[in-house]
């Protein structure tokens, strides 16, 4: 008997790239090989020109001048060089704390671990609490640090509001960074201006690029070259000093502009929803109460779906890895950076140990068909009486 095709539900993880960013990147690879940096020849100046050509286009659907923007490896390295330069330079004139909301991604919380860090509490479903918020804020604030776009639960927090209160307490010097990661690609609002924040971190392979191409949009002044750690030939207006990946960067430029078409993006969106509602539909028809739902579907990302449906003598780990064993299918359990550590987005939002370990997160993209979405819910279910049945539990 055939095996089934594999079905991935781990986007917020990854994405596969689009056929557009691949052939841009083929593109670019094999025509504008050169090392932009060599504008004395031809090959170098194709190169330049490509890389100039690509952040016009990414800049463009971010909202920003091209000034604003610089091109990294990934979120994490634009989490990590951002933070740093900043509280490197604000360190100079005396402030030294940086607020971080309970939920960010580990790229935030750890390079904030090495400032006086403050960590603003969530509420059940993610959202950081803006009086409790405003309780953290001080004279020496000098960063505050809020996800729009929560890679475990999908919520999506009122960034602007958060700002608002930053800059209403501390003043206009206060420096507001937004981890986007997850949010940029699935919808077409997600900028500086429209968020209230100095600086945007994101990455290429989260929206149908390829690994390799990260986005840092900062307002000019606020990331310093002085103050940041890629010290060399002076790339990137000298804040990240490396040879850029031109392929990347040109990959990451075609999938951005592909997915916020604005003729395409709301149906996309709709039909990636109904792909993770489906998955909640067959998940709480059969199990009802003991299911326990962490995502606020109705508010947060779209294409999000975080749960805990106990399952006897497993965690959420297991479970994952019998789907993919059993039934071919790959689903997430929090963010791929844990490695199986229990999830401290879901203890923030007030989950005992035992339920955030047997969490699941189910996370589409437009790649995904509604075929999938019945497959991922019912072998779900499936492995759950499995195991209840096996236990005397089953209904």
């Amino acid at each position: 008997m055939q095996s089934p095709s594999p079905v991935y539900a781990d986007a917020n993880a990854t994405v596969p790239p689009s056929a557009r960013a691949l052939r841009a990147f083929g593109i670019a690879a094999t025509r504008t090989f050169g090392n932009p940096s060599s504008v004395q020849h031809a090959p170098g100046r194709l190169a330049a020109a490509m890389l100039e050509h690509s952040r016009r286009i990414v800049a463009a659907c971010l909202e920003v001048p091209p000034t604003h923007l610089i091109f990294t490896s990934c979120g994490t390295e634009s989490n990590n060089l951002a933070i740093r330069a900043v509280m490197d330079a604000a360190a100079q004139h005396g402030k030294d704390e940086i607020v971080v909301s309970a939920v960010e991604h580990a790229s935030v919380l750890v390079p904030a671990g090495r400032y006086r860090r403050i960590v603003a509490p969530v509420r059940t479903d993610g959202s950081v609490c803006p009086r409790r918020f405003e309780g953290c804020l001080g004279e020496r604030t000098a960063m505050v640090c809020v996800m729009h776009g929560q890679n475990e639960v999908g919520t999506l927090d009122d960034v602007r509001t958060l700002a608002r209160i930053a800059r209403d307490v501390v003043g206009e010097g206060v420096v507001i960074h937004v981890d986007a990661t997850q949010a940029i690609g699935k919808y077409d609002n997600v900028s500086l201006a429209s968020l209230g924040a100095d600086v945007l971190a994101g990455s290429a392979h989260k929206f149908h690029g390829v690994r390799g191409a990260g986005i840092l949009c900062a307002r000019p002044g606020v990331v310093l070259p002085e103050f940041t750690t890629m010290g060399g030939g002076g790339q990137e207006g000298g804040v990240r000093s490396s040879t850029e990946n031109v392929p990347a960067i040109a990959a990451a430029a075609a999938a951005l502009r592909e997915e916020l078409d604005l003729a395409q993006l709301s149906r996309r969106q709709h039909y990636v929803q109904a792909l993770r509602d489906r998955v909640w539909e067959i998940v709480d028809e059969a199990a009802g109460d003991a299911a326990v739902l962490h995502s606020d579907v109705a508010r947060g990302m779209y294409n999000t779906l975080n749960f805990t449906l106990p399952v006897v003598g497993c965690t959420g780990i297991q479970v994952a890895e019998e789907l993919c064993r059993r039934h071919s299918v790959a689903v997430g359990t929090g963010s791929a950076c844990h490695k199986g550590k229990p999830s401290h987005v879901l203890t923030a939002m007030g989950c005992d140990g035992d339920m955030a370990a047997r969490a699941l997160r189910v996370s589409f993209s437009r790649a995904n068909s509604r075929t999938d979405a019945d497959r991922v819910g019912n072998a779900i279910v499936e492995v759950w009486r499995r195991h209840g049945a096996a236990a005397g539990d089953a209904s």
